[in-house]
């Protein structure tokens, strides 16, 4: 009994030695436990206060009495203190009163209502202001009690500045869009596609006339002021680009302002992506000033075309030493072909070797092209070469367009000058015989002004009043006159001056004084000069030494009494011979005048021929500058754009672009044709014996190679050569041919035939095609300027080339007619003389 007793209580011991083993395996875990646990709360307070310590916000603990009781290197910083010199101390021994008092009210919230406090302000930093967020967070004991606060403030004076930046920014934005006449308008584009949250700029109501604040930013209001025809056009690109975001808006479109005048607006703008929304943004501007100007331009620009082509002074222009342009003029002025032809020619190739100086053509020009681009203008006269190598004289005008030494451009005016100098030396004749009459009549011939100054007098004054002809020019008429004299003779003058409507001429007789002071009489026929404008500058006339005349009377008078029976018998016979004398004076008097009214007349039209060509200059110039360069610029620009920005515009934009690129280029077609129209006319004709089947072989050889890829059988048979200028019946040709081409152009095999058949004193000829032909309804109007039997979506053309036809077989006398069927054929017949 008793060893059980003691077995059980070894077991029992056993059993709770081992639970305290177990019991001290746990402690020691624990206490390991304890221990980690101990360490790795010193390394995360070692972190916090390195975290704290190296943090750049500013971080603090303060009391309920402000009494700082920590901070971070970072806020001892800005208080340009150590931490330890800080702590311990009361707020208000750090910061000015203003921001103590701010503070202590902050603090004290914080303890009384135990919440967060979020606050901004500001504090000095040195000489500066820190903008700073403070955070305030209050800290409890176990028994819920807040000890103390934890502060966090944090620099955010780039943020202010960032801020006030902005602000200033819009401020800006908003005084920008004030004071511009561009409307700034957005919106954000709603799922519908309508907008929403819109903004217009308010310079939309004075732009349409409104009274202020009318749009309020409705798009709805100032889409109503769009005038119907262009709304659908609006709605449309605002459409697109909603379907394709980043898509460029770019319309322009007519309003009707609220008085009732209308105007031009262009809007520009862009739809965008932003957290998954679309917006629009762009302007709008008023263009109404573009829009008349790019009408005015387009006037402009067919006004130079015109004047440019119907000039018939040649123009070209030259650039960087090359031929880029002229008109007909220069074709027919030098004899080439075509224009194509010449401007393949050098500047050089246009000259003899050298001008009538003898100075070489090539080296001249250059000086020539000099003076001009230093001048901006030159004007000089020249020796050119026609095609055939006949020498002719032009004045020439130079004007420098471009002076960049990169991109010289020079216009040039040419002027075949052959009949002005051909005028010019029968002047010089007629003046010459004018002054040979003058110099050997016994009578002084003189020209007076309206002062009575003499400009002129004829060497005979030296026979009747002993004056050399310097000696007198310059000299008025009262020095040759008495008082009593000068006072009778200029009161006629001057009334005929005054009168000059009523008067024709005048004739007297009066007495004079020569240089050595006697007095002789004289007998004066005189007549008025007149301007261009038919007013009086003066007179001219003759005077004549009537002495013996006098003499004679005297002694018929002294012997009348003594001698009247013995005179009576013969006094008819005197008086007879008498009348003839006068008669023979008054005749020879009024041929001077007759030959003084030849060359007044002479001088009148030199004066209007002196008028005619500065018009024709300022014609010519004005040709050079209004028509040619706009509408090279409207083509150049346009390629210039495509070039550069055609996969940048849409599908309409390059339409339009198209559109602007073949209207220019028909205008010009239709220029040059109008201009070979007009030309025509006024050619001079030189008739020759012309082959009329090689002149068709040749037109077509020159045209041919634009039909390459179609069939064309041409038949061009034997005819008999005709009488006629070569180069006229050339075009007739060439134009007849091309239209035979063009008509048939959409046959599968194109058949043209060329032919002839002689009647009477005269030949016909022909050319026909297998083309869409026309009703022998509107024959008629075949061959009148502009008149097209077919659109220019069938047939390209301007209506000149058959007006062209019939003017030159017109011309030489001869007919034209056609005879076709619709889709058929058509023939045109021309007749001419046989050679």
């Amino acid at each position: 009994m008793e060893n059980r007793d003691k077995t059980k209580t070894r077991e029992q011991l056993l059993k709770e030695l081992e639970k305290a083993n177990k019991r001290v395996a746990e402690l020691e875990k624990f206490e390991n436990e304890s221990k980690q646990a101990e360490v790795a709360l010193k390394e995360s307070e070692e972190k916090y206060r390195t975290l704290v310590e190296y943090s750049s916000d500013l971080i603090f603990q303060i009391d309920n009495n402000g009494i700082v009781l920590s901070v971070n290197q970072a806020a001892a910083g800005v208080l340009g203190r150590k931490p330890k010199e800080i702590s311990g101390k009361n707020i208000s021994e750090l910061f000015p009163e203003e921001i103590n008092k701010s503070y202590k009210r902050d603090l004290k919230k914080v303890f009384e209502t135990g919440e967060e406090s979020i606050k901004e302000g500001t504090i000095p930093v040195g000489e500066h202001t820190m903008w700073i967020s403070t955070s305030l967070n209050p800290k409890r004991d176990s028994a819920g009690k807040i000890m103390w606060v934890f502060g966090v403030s944090r620099d955010i004076t780039e943020r202010k500045r960032a801020e006030e930046a902005l602000e200033e920014s819009n401020e800006n934005f908003r005084q920008v869009v004030s004071s511009i006449t561009t409307i700034i308008w957005k919106a954000e584009v709603g799922k519908n596609g309508a907008f929403e949250n819109t903004y217009i700029s308010p310079v939309v109501d004075e732009l349409l006339e409104l009274p202020p604040g009318t749009i309020k930013n409705d798009w709805e209001i100032f889409f109503s002021y769009i005038k119907p025809e262009y709304l659908e056009q609006v709605n449309n690109a605002f459409r697109e680009a909603i379907k394709s975001p980043g898509k460029v808006i770019n319309c322009e479109y007519e309003v009707l302002k609220e008085n009732g005048r209308t105007a031009w607006f262009h809007s520009k703008g862009r739809i965008f992506r932003k957290n998954e929304k679309l917006y629009v943004f762009g302007s709008t501007n008023d263009i109404t000033e573009r829009k008349v100007a790019e009408v005015a331009l387009q006037e402009s620009e067919k006004k130079y075309r015109d004047l440019f082509e119907k000039s018939e002074d040649a123009s070209l222009v030259i650039h960087n030493g090359k031929f880029i342009d002229c008109n007909q003029a220069t074709i027919n002025m030098l004899g080439y072909n075509s224009k194509d032809e010449l401007l393949m020619m050098h500047p050089s190739e246009l000259s003899p070797e050298k001008q009538a100086d003898g100075k070489l053509s090539f080296t001249k020009a250059n000086e020539m092209m000099k003076i001009a681009f230093r001048n901006g203008s030159h004007r000089f006269e020249w020796i050119h070469k026609r095609f055939n190598g006949d020498g002719f004289p032009v004045e020439v005008l130079l004007t420098a367009i471009s002076t960049d030494e990169e991109n010289q451009i020079i216009h040039a005016v040419l002027r075949d000058i052959t009949k002005r100098n051909q005028t010019e030396e029968l002047l010089q004749k007629s003046e010459e015989k004018y002054r040979l009459l003058a110099d050997n009549s016994m009578d002084a011939i003189w020209q007076m002004d309206k002062k009575l100054v003499f400009t002129y007098i004829s060497p005979s004054v030296n026979n009747i009043l002993g004056y050399t002809v310097d000696e007198w020019v310059g000299t008025r008429l009262s020095q040759h006159t008495s008082t009593k004299e000068f006072f009778k003779m200029s009161r006629k003058a001057l009334y005929a001056i005054k009168n000059f409507k009523k008067f024709k001429h005048l004739t007297f007789e009066a007495v004079m004084l020569k240089k050595d002071g006697n007095e002789v009489p004289i007998e004066i026929t005189g007549r008025l000069l007149l301007n261009k404008k038919g007013l009086p500058i003066g007179l001219q006339g003759t005077t004549r030494d009537i002495t013996e005349r006098k003499k004679a009377d005297k002694e018929l008078k002294k012997h009348r009494q003594h001698l009247e029976e013995t005179v009576k018998q013969r006094t008819g016979e005197i008086e007879n011979k008498s009348k003839k004398l006068e008669e023979s004076q008054n005749a020879l008097t009024f041929l001077l005048e007759d030959v003084n009214d030849a060359r007044f007349e002479l001088e009148k039209t030199n004066l209007q021929l002196q008028i005619a060509n500065k018009e024709m200059e300022s014609f010519t110039y004005s040709v050079s500058h209004d028509l040619r360069a706009p509408l090279r610029a409207i083509l150049g620009f346009s390629n210039k754009f495509t070039e550069i920005y055609g996969g940048k515009v849409d599908e309409e934009g390059t339409r339009l672009l198209n559109v602007i690129n073949a209207n220019t280029k028909k205008m010009g077609m239709l220029i040059d044709d109008l201009l070979a129209f007009s030309r025509m006319g006024r050619s001079d004709m030189r008739k020759v014996k012309v082959d009329i089947k090689g002149l068709a072989h040749e037109t077509w050889n020159e045209q041919k190679d634009q039909y390459a890829g179609r069939n064309i059988k041409l038949t061009i048979k034997d005819m008999p050569v005709a009488k006629g200028d070569r180069n006229m019946l050339r075009q007739v040709l060439f134009n007849l041919l091309y239209n035979a081409a063009k008509f048939s152009k959409y046959k599968e095999v194109s058949i043209i035939e060329v032919g002839a058949k002689t009647r009477d004193s005269e030949t016909i000829y022909y050319v026909k095609d297998n083309g869409a032909g026309f009703d022998m309804r509107y024959k008629d109007k075949l061959f009148q300027v502009f008149q097209r039997l077919h659109s220019d979506r069938e047939f390209e053309g301007t209506g000149v080339g058959l007006a062209i036809v019939k003017k030159v077989i017109d011309m030489h006398g001869g007919k034209v007619r056609a005879e076709s069927e619709p889709d058929k054929e058509t023939t045109i017949y021309f007749s001419l003389p046989i050679a």
